[in-house]
């Protein structure tokens, strides 16, 4: 049968949101590999490396506690496209999808070693070797999110030193993240540490700040990955969003 993935955050109601869709999907005869409370990007991986058609993360709407977000991914972990998001709904509002007899219902799955696997494959596809030589100092804040419980085991492969901020799962307030990276960047600049990081909920945005406690701007830091980029691989094109700096 096919099968899709499906993951949420920490958060209550995204919990018996996930529920109901599993309940739903199963019951349309599609079969489901629940990863439970965990990452975007642990998600979007195991898609790339399994057989499974789709992918579903349900969350809290980043700025709005009371609003819940399902987000669908195709089978390669990328974005589904706008339009079929929409059709999905349409589907959905209209009750227009398959509806599976009890002796074909979807199986329910809960495989383990999804964070094992992503962090093996993060290790393997840096230079292991070199980040150790450099013996890097880092801050870095989880903001509370699932990220906590994931990347000091990949820092601690990669022999980086670290400080642990907010590294416990708690109920994320938008309205305070400025906040949270002034005190990032007090820390950092107190310890003497190379670099700040703060890390949000879902694990896919992040604020770096230097050793001197500056905050760089996301259009700074496109200018330094891009730099970085092009001293490995000079020449090449990178995209970039529109509203990028020129």
């Amino acid at each position: 049968t096919e099968s899709v993935i499906l993951a949420r955050d920490r958060a209550v109601g995204t919990r018996a949101v996930s529920e109901a869709l599993k309940s739903g999907i199963a019951s349309s005869g599609v079969s489901i590999r629940d990863l439970r409370a965990t990452v975007v990007p642990i998600v979007r991986q195991e898609l790339r490396q399994g057989d499974t058609r789709a992918g579903i993360y349900v969350r809290c709407t980043p700025g709005d506690p009371l609003s819940t977000d399902a987000i669908f991914f195709d089978s390669d972990g990328f974005d589904l496209p706008a339009g079929k998001g929409k059709s999905i709904e349409r589907l959905f509002l209209s009750e227009d999808f398959r509806r599976a007899d009890p002796s074909a219902m979807g199986r329910i799955e809960y495989p383990g070693g999804a964070s094992d696997r992503y962090r093996d494959s993060f290790v393997r596809h840096v230079e292991t070797t070199v980040i150790r030589k450099a013996e890097f100092r880092i801050v870095v804040d989880y903001n509370g999110g699932l990220a906590g419980m994931v990347f000091p085991s990949i820092l601690e492969e990669l022999g980086v030193e670290s400080i642990a901020l907010n590294s416990q799962p708690r109920r994320p307030d938008p309205l305070d993240s400025r906040n949270d990276c002034a005190v990032l960047s007090r820390i950092v600049s107190a310890v003497g540490y190379d670099l700040g990081v703060s890390i949000s909920t879902s694990a896919e945005k992040m604020v770096l700040i230097d050793r001197r406690g500056t905050i760089l701007s996301s259009q700074r830091l496109l200018l330094v990955m891009a730099s970085l980029y092009w001293r490995i691989h000079p020449g090449q094109t990178i995209a970039v969003p529109v509203l990028a700096t020129s």
